[in-house]
């Protein structure tokens, strides 16, 4: 809207000499339409100076108009620059606010020494986000980007988890689901193998396995046709090619999961493959929601955890510390998936 204004003077005479008492009085009126508030204004204006004298006794009161209403070249409202500038320092303090909350309220894990002292435990490796639903092995596919440098990177470190062992077993786990805790697993193999180890991998995860489709083989005989002795170990190993690791599925979903991995049958597996390979990696169900990964862990070196930066919580990571440590299992070592920190 515009705004308009007219002043009027009214004044009382004082003395003989006809001298005033002035008061000025401003009339302002606003309108969506410039000589709309203007036509108004002055009409106002005028009606006013007409009632005046109807409404006066006593002291005589003249009222006179000083200056007329002009029409407006400029509205009054909305002050453009005005706003805009305080909805910027307004949007600003509210994001650097929120930024600051979130910060405050996040727990999750970003960086390996959260992490380490999360769980109280090295961090033997830094993965990079990779697009891993697309090419989910790159160490073999794509040997010559960053991710597949961090896992070799991972294979040296995890190496010396191995110094003064024949062969070394071990359960490699997750706190929660979706922590990439299979990608790791394969990539590490394939790593190993490509180092002149001979590596085993086993598909222990009976609720959720991946194994076979990272490496496209078939799933109908593998971890639980071995464990109900339906097939011998060796037998239902697959070999995807040279310079990859053995492969023993997951075979058909059992309903009874921790049963099996914790049966004498699971026990005489790990023994077998451990006695015809240097290293034997266990991937297991995430550890928080079941008891999968501490069962077979009795029959193994250790555990290698695996978390998501910026998914899993340092309350996650501690819990699984915990349940480790209530298990008497052994954390080799912790890896922090998905991070851009190195």
């Amino acid at each position: 809207p515009s705004a308009v204004n007219v002043n009027l003077a009214t004044g009382v005479g004082v003395d003989g000499e006809g001298g005033t008492d002035t008061l000025l009085i401003n009339l302002t009126v606003e309108d969506t339409n410039p000589a709309r508030a203007k036509r108004l204004t002055n009409s106002v204006a005028r009606a006013f100076i007409r009632a005046v004298p109807r409404l006066q006794s006593g002291s005589a009161l003249r009222i006179s108009l000083v200056e007329p209403a002009l029409t407006p070249t400029a509205p009054i409202r909305p002050q453009t620059r005005l706003n805009v500038a305080l909805g910027l320092l307004l949007g600003l303090m509210l994001g650097v606010g929120l930024a600051c909350l979130r910060e405050f309220l996040d727990r999750s894990v970003k960086t390996p020494e959260e992490l380490e002292a999360a769980v109280n435990a090295p961090v033997v490796g830094t993965i990079p986000p990779f697009k891993a639903a697309k090419q989910p092995i790159p160490v073999a596919e794509q040997p010559r980007t960053a991710a597949a440098e961090a896992f070799r990177k991972l294979r040296t470190n995890f190496a010396f988890l191995g110094v003064d062992r024949d062969s070394l077993s071990c359960v490699i786990t997750s706190p929660s689901a979706a922590d990439g805790k299979s990608t790791v697993a394969a990539n590490l193999a394939i790593a190993l193998a490509q180092a002149g180890q001979r590596v085993a991998v086993v598909d222990a995860d009976l609720r959720r396995p991946s194994l076979h489709r990272l490496f496209g083989l078939q799933q109908r005989v593998g971890t639980t046709t071995v464990l109900l002795d339906q097939a011998g170990v060796h037998d239902a190993l697959q070999h995807p090619g040279p310079g990859l690791p053995a492969i023993l599925t997951s075979g058909q979903a059992p309903p009874n999961p921790s049963e099996l991995l914790g049966s004498r049958h699971m026990e005489d597996l790990l023994a077998e493959l451990r006695a015809a390979y240097e290293v034997v990696l266990i991937d297991c169900a995430p550890l928080l929601p079941v008891t999968d990964p501490m069962v077979v862990s009795r029959f193994t070196d250790g555990i290698l955890l695996i978390t998501r930066a910026g998914t899993t919580t340092r309350d996650q990571a501690q819990a699984a510390q915990a349940a480790c440590a209530k298990a008497g299992a052994m954390i080799f070592g912790t890896v922090l998936n998905a991070t851009t920190v190195t």
